[in-house]
């Protein structure tokens, strides 16, 4: 009994969802240079830019696939994150364009700053680095080293995972998921502090 196209894009998911590497290179193979495409005719970004772009789109991914809904072309999913991506980003650079400022990253080596309203967490649902700078910098400190010096080279001085991998020494692959992991636990310390009255 042949297996229909949209039951194939279901099976993918369900594998994703399920931690399979084989799966994930497969989708990848799939749709890179299809988000690609996207993310040229939405961003005017250079060629580095589109790839960090497009290894963005397939990070969220990673935890947007749990709500695919299968009566949907997976394409036509894929293509919507992709877009949706690229509109934070337009979001970011016009804010930062116009009002983002630079907060000192005080806990490194002297004279290193991070960016108030960086685009670190296009691949979540929400800025946390919109206020309270202060409190993102208490945070900052309770990261490990390897964390900081990742987001400060990322997102501070937005180098490319390529440039960064020189600096580093690990691969590309291993890098956008240390920066995940690391925005992560850097939400998680946030909110730690928030939830025990940093505000007040």
């Amino acid at each position: 009994m042949a297996v229909s196209k949209d039951d194939r894009d279901t099976d993918l998911v369900d594998r994703c969802l399920s931690g399979s590497e084989h799966a994930w290179t497969e989708l990848y193979s799939r749709f890179q240079r299809l988000v690609g495409m996207v993310v040229k005719r939405r961003l005017r970004v250079s060629q580095d830019g589109v790839e960090d772009v497009t290894q963005e789109v397939f990070m969220v991914l990673m935890s947007a696939l749990k709500n695919y809904d299968s009566t949907y072309s997976l394409q036509k999913y894929v293509c919507t994150i992709a877009e949706r991506v690229c509109v934070d980003h337009y979001r970011f650079s016009t804010a930062a364009k116009r009002d983002a400022e630079i907060e000192p990253f005080d806990d490194l080596r002297p004279g290193t700053y991070i960016m108030n309203g960086s685009r670190i967490d296009n691949q979540e649902d929400e800025l946390i680095f919109s206020e309270d700078a202060d409190i993102v910098r208490r945070a900052l400190r309770l990261l490990g080293a390897k964390c900081r010096e990742l987001l400060k080279l990322r997102y501070y001085e937005e180098l490319p995972y390529g440039k960064i991998t020189e600096i580093l020494g690990a691969t590309e692959n291993t890098l956008t998921v240390q920066a995940t992991r690391c925005v992560r636990e850097l939400k998680t310390c946030y909110q730690t502090l928030i939830n025990k009255g940093a505000r007040k």
